[in-house]
């Protein structure tokens, strides 16, 4: 007993000072602190934050030329010091760093490229390059359809032998059964070509202008009764202050609103009454041009 007793301590005591292979990763997948340490060890001086960029709203955002489907991938992006996504590789021990159109917020120490980086590889906790920077984005849609997803691919890496600069791109599915997006995996799909998988809403389109994830036809609906809503607000408040009209007289242009009702009417009557003379006068016709 006593033996077993020796040997858990020290077991225990080496996964005590032992660093975390794998960065922590939360419920939704991704956001989790770059590295990532456990127990009581020392920690290691904290990596200086990566070269500030330009904000990149616009990077965020691609409409399809095709379709004029609209994506927006700015929730995905976070803003916080040493956050981002964590998107698990297929080695050992292998994982990848992204903030999807934001540069990433750790320094990575074993890489050569100067530029902000957008996603970063790292192998047994230690960042070993860097897979492209911020600048320049190739966005497409998935499978020739915008209903599939959409895909970003970024450029200018660390140089990969005789390959040139390495890529990454990162697979957005569009999967609306999710109420978050989550990562899927990470992989080098070919030779310094990397490929980071995700699925989620984030990856759906919404029509082109929309407001909110809206179509447009609904953004035009929704206007047409904000603008109808403060007419009639704001004009029966100017008329109840300042001419002290009440009931329909305080509405704007009540005149016009009383009388509208028999204008439709009318108006219906009229159409009615043209239609069935066209159709009398299509009968009449075809009267005439009957031969005995």
């Amino acid at each position: 007993m006593f033996c077993v007793g020796v040997a858990l301590h020290l077991t225990l005591g080496i996964f005590a000072v032992t660093p975390d292979l794998m960065p922590s990763v939360n419920s939704n997948g991704g956001f989790a602190d770059i590295p990532a340490q456990n127990g009581d060890a020392p920690q290691p001086a904290a990596a200086p934050a990566a070269s500030p960029a330009a904000p990149s709203g616009s990077l965020c955002q691609w409409t399809d030329p095709t379709s004029g489907k609209f994506f927006d991938l700015t929730s995905m992006a976070q803003d916080e010091s040493a956050k981002g996504w964590v998107v698990n590789g297929q080695r050992a021990g292998e994982v990848y760093y992204t903030n999807v159109c934001e540069p990433v917020t750790t320094a990575c120490h074993g890489s050569g490229v100067k530029a902000p980086g957008i996603a970063t590889q790292f192998g047994n906790n230690v960042c070993v390059s860097t897979l492209g920077v911020m600048q320049a984005p190739q966005y497409s849609v998935l499978g020739g359809s915008a209903e599939n997803g959409i895909q970003v691919k970024w450029g200018g890496g660390d140089v990969c032998e005789t390959k040139g600069a390495r890529t990454v791109t990162l697979e957005i599915q569009c999967d609306r059964t999710l109420s978050k997006t989550k990562a899927i995996m990470g992989k080098e799909t070919t030779m310094c070509a990397y490929t980071l998988r995700f699925a989620g809403p984030d990856g759906c389109p919404t029509s082109a202008g929309g407001i909110g994830g809206l179509g447009g036809g609904w953004t035009f609906v929704i206007i047409v009764l904000v603008v109808f809503s403060l007419y009639c607000g704001c004009g029966t408040l100017w008329k109840a202050k300042k001419l002290n009209k009440r009931g329909t007289e305080a509405l704007p242009h009540d005149k016009f609103w009383i009388q509208l009702p028999q204008l439709v009417q009318a108006g219906c009557q009229f159409t009615l009454e043209k239609l069935k003379s066209l159709k009398g006068g299509q009968n009449d016709g075809d009267e005439y041009d009957t031969v005995p």
